[in-house]
């Protein structure tokens, strides 16, 4: 082979190299779960005008929504059809809270969260957040939210992703939820989480996957953790015990999305 097919060659190869690294380094190559990633680090405040962080959503399942108060369409039927799961859910709504997060901050002030989700149809355990541009900016892009405002006067719209993200106990991403689930379709992802009272689980332990992760969680960290012990002595490989929670034990909703 001449030198300068040798040269030929070695410089085709530099050039892949290069190539990959950049690839990997712009997220096209490399493990999946990293680009698949939802949800992170936010700093927001509720309709009290009470400062919060991404630990809102931890100890409950809770559905994210990112929209706007002025929303003439999406927002209150999203809201509406969580409202209805959550009378659909009964006892077991108190295991699920609805996570309003505006892309409009510049009019969604506490007061107006808080006159947008009194409306009656809507969740009864709703939390609405706002920030500052900044601040909204963040928390969307850990989700990986679409909005864009067209400044049109004082009625300007605002397009925005309209899915509903479904948050286990610990914050993480259990499963996404279509714009335009009718209420009964959302209450079957909900209870794909099998929900069950604590002081059930010495008679439907059975129940569970062992291939998927278990979550205990409990207002009581000695309960929660005599809970845990019990599943890992069982046989469960994993178990993560959510001490300061509900007193309810899931199994999450599908073993094969990313956690953090």
């Amino acid at each position: 082979m001449s030198r300068r097919i040798l040269a030929l060659i070695a410089v085709l190869a530099l050039a892949l190299a290069v190539l990959t690294g950049l690839a990997v380094r712009r997220g096209v190559l490399g493990p999946r779960d990293q680009t698949a990633a939802v949800g992170g680090p936010f700093q927001l405040v509720d309709q009290t005008g009470r400062t919060v962080d991404q630990d809102v959503l931890k100890g409950k399942w809770s559905a994210v929504f990112f929209g706007y108060t002025f929303c003439p369409d999406a927002c209150p039927t999203t809201m509406f059809s969580l409202g209805q799961a959550e009378k659909l859910l009964g006892a077991r709504a108190r295991d699920f809270q609805t996570v309003f997060i505006s892309v409009d901050p510049n009019r969604d002030t506490p007061r107006q969260l808080a006159s947008f989700l009194s409306t009656d149809a809507f969740p009864k355990a709703a939390m609405g957040l706002t920030g500052t541009p900044e601040q909204v900016g963040v928390a969307a892009r850990a989700y990986h939210v679409y909005y864009q405002a067209h400044a049109q006067g004082a009625a300007y719209p605002v397009d925005h992703s309209t899915i509903i993200y479904l948050m286990n106990p610990r914050g993480g991403l259990a499963c996404v939820i279509p714009y335009n689930a009718p209420p009964e379709s959302i209450v079957a992802q909900i209870e794909g989480a099998n929900l069950i009272p604590l002081g059930e689980l010495p008679t439907r332990w059975q129940e569970l996957d062992r291939e998927k992760e278990i979550f205990v969680f409990c207002h009581s960290g000695v309960r929660s953790a005599r809970a845990a012990e019990f599943l890992r002595a069982a046989g469960f490989p994993r178990v993560a015990n959510v001490a300061g929670g509900i007193d309810a034990w899931s199994e999450e909703v599908d073993p094969n999305v990313p956690r953090y």
